[in-house]
């Protein structure tokens, strides 16, 4: 049983066609340019096309281009593209660890490292729509950002966590999240006032996909209650294809 908090109101057969359209997302599972922290995590996605999608590897090879790409690092962060999915996100654990830029790193690659990585891509984005129709940015989201209503910038930097408990501290990494929604809102206002109207900018949640991140909580909140959160997840989830639906549906829908 399967898609029971499913809330979309569309079929996937609704959204139009891709063709000729340039991608690039972000976490290694998509049709496009594949940015990911190593050359493994595109091999098992490529391994998944093939063995569960039943797609031929030379449609794989021609339709995909791996590039290496740490988002928890700004330094490898630094033609045309029609689409930005910011989709990385590394599991929330109650471990505290700061990236090499001394960012807390849940923080640094949910947020700062796809910050960094569409300022970078926006004048290339911007320039595509002078001769195409649009162009989209997706900053993939999650209502649990609503657990987090304000950003401390000083404890992002902190040497040490800045919550007790550990699980609590690991929670808020969430706030990550919140920093998403409110980047997504600026720079869409941001780019409305320089008279670009025809990038849109969406921060959709896929919401209630239980996979293997889903784990973490059992670090959090005990490894009884995080098996059975995530049970229950198993039986009222979202599809993951339901879930990539929504990020695609955003490419017909407006600001």
């Amino acid at each position: 049983m399967t898609d029971i908090l499913t809330r979309r109101q569309f079929k996937l057969s609704d959204t139009p066609g891709l063709p000729e359209k340039i991608a690039m997302i972000t976490g290694g599972r998509a049709s496009a340019y594949i940015l990911a922290r190593n050359a493994s995590k595109y091999a098992d996605s490529k391994l998944e096309w093939m063995t569960k999608k039943g797609l031929a590897k030379e449609d794989v090879d021609i339709r995909t281009e791996f590039v290496q790409c740490d988002l928890g690092s700004i330094k490898d962060v630094s033609h045309r593209l029609d689409i930005l999915i910011n989709n990385a996100a590394p599991a929330v654990t109650p471990d505290y660890n700061l990236s090499q830029d001394g960012i807390e790193a849940v923080f640094a690659t949910n947020h700062i490292g796809h910050f960094t990585l569409t300022s970078i891509l926006l004048p290339i984005i911007e320039k595509t729509t002078l001769d195409h129709e649009g162009a989209l940015i997706v900053n993939t989201s999650s209502l649990l950002h609503m657990i987090c209503q304000d950003l401390n910038l000083s404890e992002l930097e902190s040497p040490t966590r800045s919550k007790s408990p550990a699980s609590l501290d690991g929670v808020l990494a969430l706030r990550s999240k919140l920093a998403n929604m409110l980047f997504s809102r600026e720079l869409s206002s941001r780019l409305q006032k320089k008279g670009i109207k025809n990038v849109y900018v969406h921060r959709p949640c896929p919401s209630n996909i239980p996979t293997d991140a889903m784990n973490s909580w059992k670090q959090l909140i005990g490894s009884v209650m995080g098996a059975l959160i995530k049970g229950i997840f198993h039986v009222v989830r979202q599809s993951s294809a339901n879930g990539a639906a929504t990020v695609i549906f955003c490419r017909q829908a407006r600001r």
